[in-house]
């Protein structure tokens, strides 16, 4: 049986997950692994400028990610944060859907979570299946005015840096589901 004692600080909003290992069994993680976890978790966290643990979590390598989801598996935030990391290592598409699927299990409704959701598939529109596509519109269908501003302002600025092909894409999606103009706008569509 892994025993973990798990500390979790605020710090400017920002959740900084801190572990010590009390004792581990054969199959856990090493003691030196999820020390090293901690650390580079810490240090983001103290550096980072956003609200949310993703932010923290973005130059985490993903295997100091999944330490921190052996003690904290119901965080969607942690699971979109090691999508991202494998997607950066150039992961297979399914190893990086799988955990952007976790996220999506284990925080369906979170508002940040939807957010950084859908950030991360309209980064990626022309590569994902249309499933995860109508996932991502939906999800900002169902924010609405509750997408905060910088986020919003975050998403405008992926979508502006892409195609024509991939905006008139994502804007007819939208428009599917009822969208009006000055929210299009809004995303710079």
């Amino acid at each position: 049986m892994v025993i973990v004692v798990a500390t979790a600080t605020m710090l400017k909003g920002v959740q900084v997950v801190r572990f010590e290992a009390a004792s581990f069994a054969t199959s856990g993680p090493s003691r030196d692994a999820v020390l090293a976890s901690s650390e580079v978790l810490g240090l983001r966290g103290r550096a980072a400028r956003a609200v949310t643990p993703s932010y923290a979590l973005e130059q985490a390598a993903p295997e100091a990610i999944e330490n921190v989801l052996l003690v904290e598996p119901t965080n969607g935030i942690y699971w979109l944060a090691l999508a991202e990391g494998w997607q950066d290592e150039g992961a297979a598409q399914e190893k990086v859907l799988s955990a952007l699927r976790m996220s999506e299990v284990v925080q369906p409704r979170e508002a940040v979570a939807m957010a950084r959701r859908a950030a991360f598939v309209l980064s990626l529109w022309d590569e994902m299946p249309v499933t995860e596509r109508g996932r991502a519109t939906t999800d900002l269908v169902e924010l609405g005015a509750r997408l905060p501003g910088d986020d919003r302002s975050f998403i405008a600025g992926i979508l502006k840096g892409k195609p024509d092909e991939v905006r008139s894409s994502v804007r007819a999606a939208l428009r599917q589901k009822s969208v009006d103009s000055r929210e299009l706008a809004d995303f710079g569509l």
